[in-house]
């Protein structure tokens, strides 16, 4: 189940504290020139979703939503009802084609990448169990599980060859090879620990431990391994991955990390900025030679944020001008066109909102 619960305690103490680091933009004023390319694509509203670009296409797959909350004895609880397991491309934004509803189910929280002329799905949500399976494609419509799920395998495995289930983690491509790093372990959000564990493979069916889950070390004790995290986001620039953000381990409010960690071998860590607005939930692409950041829960700025950002060095961030969209999180970023995408998400400010609108930078 994903962590309603928790957002909305976090945005009732949100609204009393204020706002620190960074900006919150104003809803409705676009003066980054933002293009609504659908207000509704023919996918079901959802967050949680992953995709990727490949073959020319913009693609999507799975995620989920759920029921409005509901208050008793003072908890405000809300289930997940839908997963989908639905695949779609789209080569503007705006029409959308469904190519697959491929064998790994409804899923969300799972993570997509491009590598070799293939199309892979890794991991998530599958209806409250979680998945360490890895799924290929060389055309997006058919599918093959070249990775069983084993969830026999624990998060404190040191060596092997494959990671434990997990959802909420990141996957880049970093040196022709695909990498998962951290996530969470623990489908509830009582039990929402962080992993700190970094994986590499180079076809998605062999896996190298690069590093193993540390759950001891902190962001006081840490030095060469970030803490351990679930969601953030990373991305590969200029030669290193970037780990940035996520939601610390365990329940609580203000337990989002702020923090940015480079590495030029997925081994070795470095803390190189400790300043960003604390956010979970984001998205990081690359575009243009800049790395941007869209959106995620930021519990200073209100919860469900609307800001893009960019940079090239991970310290300064610039802003490219206010955002009409509606703050969000749990959404999909892709870079396509030289444009910077944004589809889907969930907003939870007075209910839960999920949305199927797709915006592209100018």
């Amino acid at each position: 189940m994903k962590r309603f619960s928790f957002l909305f305690l976090i945005l009732s103490f949100a609204f009393l504290q204020g706002c620190r680091n960074a900006p919150t933009s104003a809803n409705g004023n676009n003066s980054s020139g933002w293009i609504e390319a659908t207000k509704q694509a023919p996918w079901a509203a959802r967050y949680g979703l992953t995709g990727a670009v490949f073959n020319n296409n913009m693609w999507i797959i799975g995620g989920a939503s759920g029921s409005n909350p509901v208050t008793t004895s003072g908890n405000i609880t809300a289930g997940v009802t839908q997963f989908y397991g639905d695949v779609w491309k789209s080569g503007d934004g705006k029409t959308w084609t469904q190519t697959a509803s491929p064998g790994f189910n409804g899923r969300y929280g799972g993570q997509a990448v491009t590598l070799n002329n293939n199309l892979y799905f890794i991991g998530g949500n599958n209806n409250g169990t979680l998945m360490n399976d890895v799924w290929s494609s060389p055309d997006g419509v058919t599918w093959t599980q070249i990775l069983a799920n084993n969830a026999g395998i624990s998060s404190s495995v040191v060596g092997g060859t494959q990671f434990c289930p997990r959802e909420d983690f990141s996957a880049i491509i970093f040196n022709n090879k695909i990498w998962v790093i951290g996530g969470t372990p623990n489908p509830s959000n009582i039990t929402s620990v962080g992993l700190n564990d970094v994986w590499s493979s180079p076809d998605g069916i062999t896996w190298t431990q690069v590093l193993a889950n540390a759950p001891g070390i902190t962001l006081g004790t840490a030095t060469t391994q970030p803490q351990a995290r679930w969601g953030s986001a990373a991305v590969s620039f200029n030669g290193n991955i970037y780990l940035m953000c996520g939601h610390d381990s365990g329940m609580g409010v203000n337990t989002s990390d702020s923090d940015i960690w480079s590495s030029a071998n997925g081994a070795t860590w470095g803390l190189i900025y400790n300043s960003f607005t604390p956010v979970f939930y984001h998205q990081l692409i690359v575009n243009n030679n800049s790395v941007w950041f869209t959106c995620g829960y930021a519990e200073f700025e209100g919860g469900p944020f609307s800001a893009v950002y960019s940079t090239n060095n991970f310290t300064s961030w610039a802003s490219p001008g206010t955002t009409p969209f509606t703050g969000r999180f749990d959404h999909l970023s892709l870079s396509f066109n030289n444009q910077v995408w944004i589809m889907g998400g969930c907003n939870n400010t007075d209910s839960l909102t999920y949305f199927n609108d797709v915006w592209h930078s100018p």
